[in-house]
């Protein structure tokens, strides 16, 4: 039978194999029956062979490397388009929304619009926020201008209610 062992020798993995040759009447060639005086199939002899797999585990391991470099590469690369997609699409967008709120805190001025444009989720929000503030800003107005019909019917009564009070002074 065939027998194949992997073994380590000088700190190096050496592979034996044993073939066994078998009389047949061509072998490579060669009549072997001619020669030898036994049935066809009979086992004549064997060749064993040993080979270093220095050379090879040396070129898996500059491989592994290799491979493990350039898939570490890829994977930084990955990452960083990643990153630079997340920082142009969501990131930087709502550093400028948070810039435009804080302004508006600060000074109380709801006619700052947050300038984004895009069809993205983070541009559907700054026009949500955007259409919020000038709903803000038409209540504000309304709210504005009823108090000052509110004031003016007031100074109205005021004054009515002066011309009242005048009118029943006198009468008394």
């Amino acid at each position: 039978e065939f027998v194949s062992v992997v073994r380590e020798e000088n700190g190096e993995r050496v592979v034996t194999t044993v073939s066994p040759i078998k009389a047949t009447s061509n072998y490579h060639g060669t009549n072997c029956l001619a020669c030898h005086d036994l049935p066809e199939g009979t086992v004549v002899g064997a060749i064993r062979t040993t080979y270093s797999l220095a050379e090879l585990d040396g070129q898996y391991n500059r491989n592994l490397i290799i491979n493990t470099a350039i898939n570490l590469g890829l994977f930084i690369a990955g990452l960083a388009l990643v990153f630079a997609i997340l920082r142009k699409l969501v990131i930087k967008p709502m550093l400028v929304m948070r810039q435009t709120m804080h302004e508006i805190e600060q000074s109380a001025d709801l006619t700052h619009t947050i300038e984004l444009k895009g069809d993205c989720e983070v541009g559907m929000l700054a026009n949500s926020i955007n259409s919020m503030l000038d709903k803000f800003r038409t209540s504000l107005a309304r709210v504005a201008e009823t108090a000052g019909r509110v004031s003016a019917a007031a100074d109205h009564i005021a004054t009515v209610s002066e011309g009242t009070a005048n009118a029943a002074a006198q009468q008394r």
